[in-house]
Order: structure tokens, then sequence, then C-alpha cells
């Protein structure tokens, strides 16, 4: 579907240039034409996809390292377990608040290699990774369309591309497998389909709905962006109420389809996940179980940190900007506020609402250029980024990926694995591609008063922890901050460290800088 839309589009422009060309006088036809600016690679647009996509599978071999568990315990691990058997299902999946949509793409993929007989673990392990990778290079030119339709400056629209790219954090998740990427993609992809400061065509609208849409019923959140926006270009007649009822008749079905259909194929039953989630994470405030921030966090730390030195242009940007071009802004700010409100942040969840900022950049961008070389400036910009991205990338929290290559490595088909960490410190099965029998540390929420879940139950004490649930496995898999007493259990039931892998520079919590590997 991807490479079908990005060779339509290109088809019509190649023909909407060509009428309009012919409507040229000759003389207008000879000024149109910059053969310095035509022979410019990399101001061609027609080869930004090809940039993108190289850019987002090198990726892929250049992200070695964890980020959070959501990348797999919510999407190929699910897929995984669909497929071949054996997986592991977290709570979410038992409650019903997660929609199956995106993970079903990674299991078609998987279900092609068990019926091709071609299921090797390079296959399963990378496969879904340059799924996404594709997905977010379709992204890449979708953003640069979304803000030419925005500015109505085919240079700011080259110069968010390009910001874009540069980006240590999309560089850094691109390539990951979280729904909180995909919902940025598709979001960015129906948002690029619909022309602001003019009213959107019905066939345009469609797209713009089904894309959106698809972004809407992979994580809820993305309503927070969708639905402000149609009433706002309603109220601005950007969008005539006539167009959008013919455009929500092709597109809602659709989408039905998508949202009770798949979801119905993977519980079994009728269910509305979205209400779930909502009851959840909201009115059972589930979420803050995994963490509490302050109210100004995504202000004060989520977006200097996802957008990097990008965060300066973005707020030359927005003062640069008309008031016309400042609806996105608005929608954006919205979606920032009512995450803020909640207690539970994470930087993923801006994602979202990155290339919306990275509009902005754009134009703060070209304001800038006036008084400093671009060439220069988007030298700063790679110098501030490249070391960014490669640090995270290659080296901070890497040890829990290598761990599973150790573990791979070490053909203990018939024997276990115990991880004594943080739950989900590591990927599991849609990683490891091996029926062996695996423990983890689980951290199932509750709302009981003082209630521990069994991984909080281990870090508080170790020792009791061991005394009353160990049960002797091949390896066990523990960070570096382990208690004396704890590493005294184990030694006295002859476990020694056989392996200790580097994980992180930055420990935090329970979280240390080395994994050790205990094997009798």
């Amino acid at each position: 579907m991807i490479f079908f839309l990005y060779f339509s589009e290109i088809v019509m422009t190649v023909r909407k240039r060509y009428n309009e060309n012919k409507a040229l006088e000759p003389s207008q036809k000879v000024q149109n034409v910059n053969p310095k600016e035509n022979n410019n690679y990399f101001q061609n647009p027609q080869n930004f996809f090809t940039m993108s996509l190289m850019l987002r599978i090198s990726s892929v071999l250049l992200t070695q390292t964890f980020f959070v568990p959501d990348e797999y315990w919510q999407s190929t691990e699910v897929a995984h377990r669909q497929v071949f058997g054996y997986g592991y299902l977290t709570w979410e999946w038992k409650a019903q608040i997660r929609s199956y949509l995106y993970p079903f793409i990674f299991e078609m993929y998987f279900q092609l290699l068990k019926i091709l007989t071609v299921d090797f673990y390079v296959l399963v392990r990378y496969g879904p990774h340059f799924i996404q990778a594709v997905l977010t290079a379709y992204y890449d030119i979708s953003l640069q369309k979304l803000t030419l339709n925005v500015t109505d400056n085919l240079e700011i629209a080259n110069y968010s591309y390009y910001l874009n790219l540069m980006s240590w954090f999309l560089f850094y998740t691109g390539s990951r497998t979280l729904s909180n990427v995909a919902e940025m993609c598709f979001s960015t992809i129906g948002l690029s389909f619909i022309s602001f400061g003019k009213p959107s065509d019905v066939n345009s609208l469609v797209f713009a709905l089904l894309f959106g849409g698809i972004g809407c019923i992979i994580r809820p959140t993305c309503f927070l962006i969708w639905i402000p926006l149609v009433f706002i270009l309603l109220l601005k007649n950007e969008i005539h109420i006539l167009t959008l009822l013919k455009a929500c008749f092709i597109a809602v079905p659709v989408l039905l389809v998508l949202l009770f259909g798949i979801d119905f194929y993977f519980y079994g039953s009728f269910t509305v996940v979205h209400w779930n989630f909502l009851q959840f994470n909201i009115l059972e405030n589930i979420g803050e179980f995994y963490g509490a921030h302050s109210w100004h966090w995504y202000l004060s730390q989520g977006l200097p940190v996802v957008l990097g030195v990008q965060v300066l242009f973005f707020i030359v940007g927005v003062f640069c900007s008309g008031p016309k071009q400042k609806t996105l802004l608005w929608i954006s700010m919205f979606y920032i506020f009512v995450h803020s409100m909640i207690v539970h942040k994470e930087f993923r969840f801006l994602l979202p609402v990155v290339p919306i900022l990275l509009c902005y950049a754009g134009q703060g961008f070209k304001y800038l250029s006036k008084y400093v070389s671009p060439r220069l400036l988007f030298l700063l910009v790679l110098l501030l980024n490249v070391p960014v991205a490669f640090y995270f990338g290659l080296i901070h929290q890497r040890g829990t990926i290598d761990v599973l290559h150790f573990i791979r490595q070490s053909n203990i088909e018939d024997e276990d694995v115990l991880f004594l960490m943080p739950c989900h410190s590591t990927p599991y099965y849609s990683y490891l591609h091996q029926n062996i029998a695996m423990r983890f540390l689980t951290c199932e929420p509750n709302t009981e008063v003082d209630y521990l879940c069994e991984s909080d139950q281990f870090f508080e004490n170790p020792f009791q922890w061991l005394q009353r649930e160990f049960q002797p496995s091949s390896l066990i898999v523990t960070y570096d901050r382990l208690p004396k007493d704890a590493k005294w259990f184990l030694s006295e039931r002859n476990y020694t460290i056989v392996k200790t892998l580097f994980h992180t520079h930055l420990p935090e919590g329970n979280i240390g800088n080395y994994i050790n590997i205990y094997s009798r």
C-alpha cells in the first residue's frame, strides 16, 4: 500500500505539472526551468523517499539497544505467539485494552515466513523492524508534503524534511516496533492529505480519514489530534460538511472493520478496546503504577530531549508563522496539555506531535538562514544529533539485547532461564525464536493498598524472595547491583558468573551498569 501510494503521488504530481506547463506561454516555460535546481539530487522531491528509505533501513542495523518494553511485548511478542504458538501476553492483552491492528501486520509477515518454511532467526528478528522502517520512510515524505500544505512554501517544506531526517530521536525510534511510532506515521500520512487554508476534496479527505483513523485505532491518544482538527477545519470552512459526510461514508466502514473485526479475530469476542483503555488508564489511573511525573515534565524535559537542538528552530518558527498557519500548533499544544494532566509520562508519548512541531521548526530554520548560512546551520544540527543518535543506538542500554544473543548461542533447548531483573527488561520469545522455558519477575498492576508486584517484592528483599520462590535454572540473569546476601545464596547453590555484559553508563533505580549471567 505504501509503495502504491508513493507511486500514485508521483504520477499525479507529474501529470499536474505537465498540465500546468502545457497551459503556460513559451516564455513562461523558459522562466520556470532552473537546470541547476533540477540537477540537485537533494532538492528533488522524487528522491526524498529513496533517501528516507536508506536512512531508516540503516537505523535498523545501527539501533542495537533497548528503549522501552512495548517495542517487543506489545507488538512482535503478541504476533509471534499467534503464529508460532509460544510467546507471552502481558496483562494489557488479558484486560483487552490494546488494539491488535498493529501486531496483526507482523502476524501476516510471520505467517508468510511460516508458510514458506523460512522462519529463520534473522528474518524473525529483523523483518518487523524493516517493515516499520519502510513505513517511517513514507512518513518522512508525508511530513514534507504536510509542511508544504501548511506553509505553501517548498523551501520551508524541504527544511522541515531535513530537520526530521537529522533528528536523533526519530533515528533512534523510527525503526522500532512501537505502536507510538506507527501512530505517528499513520497520523502524519493522514494529515498530509489535508489542504490547509483551502477546502479539501472528497478523495483527499477519504485518505486523510483512513490513515488518521488507523492511527487512532492503534492508539486512542491520536484522537486528541484528529477530533479537534476536524472541528476547527469545519468552523474555518476548510472542510465542507457535505464533503466530510461523503468521505465518512467511504472511510468509516473500512475503519470499523479494522477496529472491531481484527480485535474480534484476536480476542474471540466483541470488545471495545478504546473504552477499556480509557477506563484503565484514565478512570482508574493505572498508569501511575508505572511512575509519576510533574505536570510540566513534557515542557521542561520531554520536548527538549525529543526535539534536541531542533527545539530552537521550533521556538523561532512559532513566532515567524502567521495566524492562519497556527491551527496545527494549537492542536499539538492541546495534545501536550492533556498528556500533562496524566501523571505517567514518557518521551515516546510525544511522537505523534513531533512532525507537527517540525513543520514550525522548518519555518524557524528559514528565518535564521537569512542571518546564518543554511549549510552552517545544517552542519550544526548534524554535529549535535549524530553523536547522540549513535550513543543511544549503539551503547546506552545494550546489555539487555546482548544477553538474548548469549542465551541463543548457549544451546540450552532442554533447560531454562530466570531473569531476576525489573519486569520486561529484555525482549522475549519474538527475539529469541526458541521455545525454551523462561521466567521473569512480573509487574501486573493492582489497585489494592500497599500492593507490591513480584518485581518490587524481589528488589525490596532479594534474599527473602530467593528463599521463598527460587527454583534452579540453567541460567540466571541479573544486574550487577544484586545484594551480597543474594549473591551468597546463588554461590551456595554452585552458581558462578559465566558472562558479564555492559549495559549502560547511566544506571538508575534497580538497573545496573552491567549484567551478570550465572550458571552452574
